[in-house]
């Protein structure tokens, strides 16, 4: 009984690990994979879908260095090769199971992430201050640019 027992412990701890793990490498793949330029291919609203814009609109997710040498995630808006705004990420939170991420932005603003298409392919919501509340009703479809 001893024997069995040491020897559950011993494997639930090894999974533990390897899910730890795992959820570690999510956190290095998305930073990896959402940096980028992304084109704004479709826009959804509760209202209509829009396909076609009267601007090229893209988002940039980029690695940034303050002038004290600590990085930072910055997305970048930019209608026609202007840039419009910018946002600094403060953290986020990975769903891996969903290959999906949640960027938090000062001021408690969320946005919601997901790659797909082998990482050719970003769905976002709007900025909110509630994922899936009453606010997060529009979703962008975002293509990479090569």
């Amino acid at each position: 009984m001893q024997l069995r027992r040491i020897t559950l412990m011993i494997s639930l701890s090894a999974l533990l690990l390897i899910t730890d793990s795992g959820c570690n490498k999510c956190n290095a793949l998305f930073f990896q994979e959402a940096w980028g330029t992304w084109a704004l291919v479709r826009l959804d609203s509760p209202s209509k879908t829009q396909t076609a814009f009267p601007v090229k609109q893209t988002l940039k997710i980029s690695l940034e260095n303050d002038r004290s040498g600590n990085t930072f995630t910055k997305e970048t808006l930019i209608n026609d090769n202007i840039s419009v705004g910018s946002n600094q990420w403060e953290t986020f939170d990975p769903d891996c199971r969903n290959t999906s991420f949640t960027a938090i932005y000062s001021g408690a603003l969320r946005r919601k992430y997901w790659l797909s298409d082998r990482n050719q392919r970003l769905r976002a919501t709007g900025y909110v201050n509630q994922i899936g509340g009453e606010a997060d009703t529009l979703t962008y479809y975002f293509e990479r640019i090569p």
